[in-house]
């Protein structure tokens, strides 16, 4: 009697074709399993993985894992940061911009596809992406995973541990020092009235045309609230005497404004844990 061989277990481009987007929960899981997935790439002694989209990413029973880099490619344009060009060689940051077009896929957009490869690149290097298929929660972090500049994007450290919290899960990870050699984070972000300056010394609040300067020891939490509808970011920062400062500044795109929430994540997580 013939036995059937079992099906392969499909990739996220046939998912994607035959049920079409995953939910957000999905998605955020799908994200924590890639990252793992590129961790233990790492860990086995590659720099980086280099080759992730959606038909690299095979959806098994137990899990979503990656094939082999060498049985799939080339790698699509839409899915290769912007400074490595046609040819160049797969690092950390450009896995980290293939993770956020993979997510953006999976909610079910069209990431920087356009008709030709040269315009697919010539997108990324002056377009804004389309995160609307994206919840809100997750956008700051697939924003910063897009971002034109690699040293903007997230750590390994860092989605981990965003991803972790939009599941209801603390999680405190430690970066790789690998990951800790780029410059250290900034943020310089202002509107018509108002500004606001994020970094190693301290954080600054302008509100039209008064600036008021805190370091950071002195702040006992500063609250974040990106608002996509109106393009603005809400910062209130409070001391330990009780007092508080609000700004609010707008943003040209919501990608902009994603990225200014992530990146404020950042240098809170990295120079005030005790203010976040």
């Amino acid at each position: 009697m013939d036995h059937e061989e079992p099906l392969p277990p499909p990739s996220l481009a046939e998912r994607l074709v035959e049920q079409g987007p995953l939910d957000p929960d999905e998605v955020i899981h799908l994200g924590v399993a890639l990252v793992g997935e590129l961790e233990a790439v790492r860990e086995e002694g590659a720099p980086a993985y280099g080759m992730l989209y959606p038909a690299s990413v095979v959806l098994d029973e137990d899990g979503p894992w990656l094939v082999d880099p060498e049985t799939v490619g080339p790698l699509p344009a839409a899915y290769r940061a912007p400074e490595l060009g046609d040819d160049g060689a797969a690092t950390r940051a450009g896995d980290a911009f293939a993770l956020g077009a993979v997510l953006v896929a999976a909610a079910g957009g069209s990431g920087y596809e356009a008709d030709t490869p040269l315009m697919t690149a010539h997108r990324i290097a002056h377009d804004e992406p389309d995160l609307d298929p994206l919840t809100g929660d997750i956008r700051p972090l697939v924003a910063a995973c897009l971002a034109p500049e690699p040293e903007l994007r997230p750590t390994a450290a860092e989605m981990l541990e965003w991803l972790a919290a939009l599941l209801g899960h603390e999680l405190d990870v430690e970066d790789d020092p690998a990951d800790s050699e780029g410059p250290e984070p900034t943020l310089s972000a202002r509107d018509h009235m108002n500004a606001l300056t994020a970094g190693p010394d301290g954080l600054a609040l302008g509100v039209e045309g008064d600036t008021t300067e805190f370091d950071w020891a002195e702040l006992d939490s500063v609250t974040v609230a990106p608002h996509f509808r109106w393009r603005a970011l809400d910062v209130v920062a409070a001391t330990a005497d009780g007092s508080t400062e609000p700004c609010t500044v707008h943003a040209g795109t919501e990608a902009e404004l994603a990225r200014w929430a992530f990146q404020l994540h950042r240098i809170l997580r990295r120079y005030a844990p005790h203010a976040r």
